[in-house]
Parts: C-alpha cells; sequence; structure tokens
C-alpha cells in the first residue's frame, strides 16, 4: 500500500492565517470605532432635534398665551407639556420695545439636555397694537 505525500501547498500555513488575521484586525478595529462615534452622534442629535420640537412647542404656547392675555409674563413651562426627564426648560418674557403704534415683548425659550453644556434656545418678538 502506498502512502499519499502530502503536498506543502495543500492548505494555508499558519503564518498566512496569522497575516491574514492581522490584517483583518488593522482594518476592522478604527471601523468599529467610528461606528461607535456614529451611534454617539445619532444619539446627541435625537436629544437636540427633542429639545428643539420641546422649545417650539412652549414657545408657540406662550405666544397664544400672549394673544390671549398681553401681561401675562407668567415664565412656567405650559401646562399639558412634558419636559423629559434630565431635560430643564426657562422661559422669560421681557418688554422688548415700543415702536409706534406697536408693543413688541420679547419671549425666549431655553432647554438644557444631558451631557451638553450649551442649551438650546428660541427667541421670537411679539408685536401687540398699543390701544388708546
Amino acid at each position: 500500500m502506498k502512502r499519499k505525500r502530502s503536498n506543502p501547498q495543500n492548505g494555508f500555513a499558519l503564518i498566512e492565517v496569522l497575516i491574514a488575521v492581522t490584517l483583518l484586525t488593522i482594518v476592522l478595529v478604527p471601523l468599529f470605532g467610528t461606528v461607535v462615534a456614529a451611534e454617539r452622534l445619532e444619539r446627541r442629535s435625537e436629544k437636540a432635534t427633542q429639545a428643539l420640537l420641546l422649545a417650539q412647542e412652549i414657545l408657540e404656547r406662550k405666544i397664544a398665551q400672549l394673544k390671549v392675555e398681553w401681561t401675562n409674563t407668567n415664565n412656567d413651562v405650559p401646562t399639558g407639556i412634558d419636559v423629559p426627564t434630565g431635560f430643564g426648560a426657562r422661559i422669560t418674557i421681557e418688554d422688548a420695545a415700543e415702536l409706534a403704534p406697536f408693543t413688541v415683548k420679547e419671549v425666549s425659550v431655553r432647554i438644557w439636555i444631558p451631557d451638553v453644556t450649551d442649551p438650546y434656545e428660541l427667541t421670537t418678538m411679539v408685536a401687540r397694537r398699543k390701544t388708546p
């Protein structure tokens, strides 16, 4: 019975496998870091969008309240609006200018979100014709 000789060219040598794994690792590790950074940015972007939508809703409600009662300078978040856990909201209503024949108020809404140092702010001017 004849024995088959093993051909040194059959299969992969251990060194070839190690080189392939090393090259694959060199390519995939930075790619994995990029994916993790992209996920982090996506979460931050979601929070920023949520903060701006919240600020817009509060601002619209405050403008509606001013249209009904011009002297209302209540800086509380309007009822019916839920500020998410960890978020902070601050509203300011100030007399801005007297432009004949209008009185102008500045309405600002600032929203703070977790892990972001600067607040998101929306500001608008609301004008009303002076009553004689």
